[in-house]
């Protein structure tokens, strides 16, 4: 596929990396949200993936900037939890999230950029019994610079992006409930709470974008082919979903 992402995922579009595998078909959904305001956004998403607005990066700098990170590694949250970090890109890998390679065959891939990722545990996992554990995540910082070139994140056109309307959730819901007190100052208040299911990793990245959103572990690089818990724009793009 002369080294080309794009034409890799194209290639196998009916597959689970291709672009909207985890939704149902277009022609299906489209009678129901056509009219919506983030249909247009949406459409682009399952028939070409996720493409981020950024301003570009030269030749010279992006595989200066790669070659720079290999030599640095991961953050030291990664380091010191390597066993977990492995276990999380072994998970990955097998749904179909990530595509492996030689490291040093990052370079060779076009737009591809490497960023160093963390493990972070400030979050907690209850278990019937009332015990709990550290729950550990993931996070690809790609607003971490190196001494040349810029991050995907400081090169992002935010003004490109969809508005981000669920930022402020929770501040409505306390304002809400504030609302409801102060009007019905005995009635118990109700609050329900769903939750989708690992929803960034339901919307496929562009083959562009998915390059240039990759990590890497030991000796590979691994092409993130969904949305990443570090990247500036996957708010946007899930507010869209």
């Amino acid at each position: 596929y002369n080294n080309d992402l794009h034409l890799y995922i194209n290639a196998n579009k009916h597959s689970f990396i291709g672009y909207g595998s985890e939704f149902r078909p277009i022609h299906t959904i489209e009678p129901l949200l056509l009219h919506h305001r983030s249909w247009p956004s949406l459409l682009v998403q399952l028939q070409q993936g996720s493409k981020w607005p950024l301003t570009n990066l030269s030749e010279l700098d992006r595989k200066s900037k790669n070659t720079e990170f290999i030599s640095r590694g991961n953050h030291k949250s990664a380091v010191t939890h390597h066993a977990i970090l492995k276990d999380i890109i072994s998970k990955e890998v097998s749904q179909g999230w990530m595509i492996p390679v030689p490291l040093h065959y990052i370079n060779d891939i076009p737009n591809s950029e490497i960023a160093p990722v963390g493990i972070d545990h400030k979050q907690f996992k209850l278990h019937p019994d009332g015990t709990k554990t550290p729950k550990y995540r993931l996070t690809h910082d790609q607003t971490f610079e190196a001494s040349i070139g810029c991050s995907v994140n400081h090169r992002t056109l935010r003004e490109q992006l969809d508005p981000l309307f669920y930022g402020g959730c929770l501040s409505r819901t306390i304002h809400y409930i504030m609302s409801l007190r102060a009007r019905h100052p005995t009635t118990k208040i109700l609050v329900g709470k769903s939750d989708f299911k690992s929803a960034y990793r339901r919307i496929t990245l562009n083959g562009d974008t998915a390059a240039r959103c990759t990590m890497m572990c030991e000796q590979y690089g691994l092409l993130s082919l969904r949305l990443t818990f570090g990247g500036s724009p996957c708010s946007n793009e899930w507010c869209v979903f």
